[in-house]
This record gives C-alpha cells, structure tokens and sequence, in this order.
C-alpha cells in the first residue's frame, strides 16, 4: 500500500488539511529556532569542559603557566587588538 508523490491530490490535501500544514510548518521553524539558541551555548559549554580537561593534564604534567597560555592560544587569530581572539578574551560581565 505505498503511495507515490504522483498519485497524491495535492489540492484536496493543501484544502483539507491546512491547519495541519500549518502546524508541522510552525513545527519545523520552532524546531530550528531553538536548535539555533541552544547549539551555540552547547558548543561553547563543551569547549570550556575540552579545555579545562586540557589545562588539568597539562597542570599534572608540570607546564608552568606560561606554557599553557601559550599553548591554549595556539591555534587562535589575533583579535582586533592584537590579543588571541579566543573565548578565553571575551568581555567579563560587570560585577556590582
């Protein structure tokens, strides 16, 4: 009993069922919506976690601290003043 796309009555369908069209479309753009809000914070949280796991092993083998910070900022391009542009450089928030 498999339907193919070109014998469904797609008029009958878009007349019928717009509500539910509506729906699965305000589904999807929810879907996507939230999906774009949480993975840039999850990503940000796993690369705090990476890095702290990184700096404990690097602390274990007995690097000193410039060492670390050297090697953290490694991989970064420098930011429009010159400092590594890493997360480590964002703005703190203000403390009252």
């Amino acid at each position: 009993m498999s339907t193919f796309l070109a014998e469904i009555d797609w008029n009958a369908l878009l007349n019928q069922d717009a509500s539910l069209i509506a729906f699965v479309v305000a589904g999807v753009v929810g879907l996507i919506s939230v999906t774009a809000i949480v993975m840039p914070q999850w990503r940000r949280a796993h690369e705090v976690r990476t890095l702290a796991r990184l700096k404990g092993r690097m602390i274990e083998r007995g690097f000193s601290a410039d060492e670390i910070v050297n090697v953290i900022n490694a991989g970064t391009k420098p930011g429009p003043h010159g400092k590594p542009s890493n997360f480590l450089n964002y703005p703190q928030p203000l403390r009252s």
